[in-house]
């Protein structure tokens, strides 16, 4: 029997989904538009902000279901993402005045 709502249950899915699409999508993107050199710098600053946006989709459904499995998951690795992303990015805006 299942002992989650109906919404709690496809939000930890949007959670889950979300955050392994906003790590791959993006950087899917980046590597194209890199290859292609079509877009330039903006297309990495695109990239981004698509990252940032998908991820913190992923980290609110994620703590809307933190009761559901799906939920959890999608918040653990929205978490360590957005963990390990501002550790990588801190240093490189802390050099540029």
């Amino acid at each position: 029997m299942n002992q989650y709502r109906k919404g709690e249950d496809v939000l930890g899915r949007v959670s889950l989904w979300t955050a392994i699409v906003g790590v791959l999508l993006p950087s899917l993107i980046a590597l194209l538009a890199s290859k292609l050199k079509a877009l330039g710098g903006n297309a990495f600053l695109a990239c981004w902000l698509l990252f940032v946006a998908l991820e913190l989709v992923a980290l609110i459904a994620g703590a809307k279901s933190r009761r559901t499995p799906f939920g959890i998951a999608g918040l653990a690795i929205c978490a360590v993402v957005l963990a390990v992303s501002a550790i990588i990015v801190a240093p490189l805006t802390l050099a540029f005045p």
